[in-house]
């Protein structure tokens, strides 16, 4: 038998998990593809890492998210299933590299103007990573060419 004071524990506790969820749900609704630590800011950045990561896997087992690769989520819309949900795979290279820019054929796919469709998302970025796959796209990042890194005149 529980004693009131543990009852309004338990009642706290319950209401301020429906409010860690409500922000939880404006946050996907605004980042259809995100980082753990864009998530891990929406908590204040005070949370323990221990405590975000236990909130992810929540909403992995609920359906809710579907991990991409270690460190990126993707948010599966309300009413499908987390089967059968592939997000667009350029959002998904845009998250895993932020800091680059679609380059080659996939960039050329984005504009309409490419004449097959490719599995493979190429970006540039400063520098190269390693090649990610996930789903049945492999994501690959180049550095940028040296042309483009020169400065000065000419």
């Amino acid at each position: 038998m529980l004693t009131n004071t543990a009852c309004n524990t338990k009642f706290i506790s319950m209401i301020s998990m429906n409010k860690q969820q409500m922000r939880s749900e404006r946050f996907f609704g605004s980042h259809a593809v995100f980082r753990t630590e864009e998530f891990h800011r929406l908590c204040g950045g005070k949370a323990k890492r221990g405590s975000v990561a236990n909130l992810l896997h929540y909403f992995v087992r609920r359906g809710r998210l579907l991990p991409v690769c270690r460190g990126v989520y993707s948010v599966v819309p309300p009413g499908q299933k987390a089967a059968g949900y592939a997000p667009n795979r350029y959002l998904v290279a845009s998250v895993l590299h932020s800091d680059g820019v679609l380059a080659y054929h996939s960039a050329l796919e984005v504009l309409g103007h490419a004449h097959a469709v490719s599995n493979v998302v190429y970006s540039l970025g400063p520098e190269p990573a390693r090649e990610t796959e996930w789903n049945k796209y492999t994501f690959r990042r180049f550095g940028y060419p040296s042309p483009l890194l020169r400065t000065g005149g000419d």
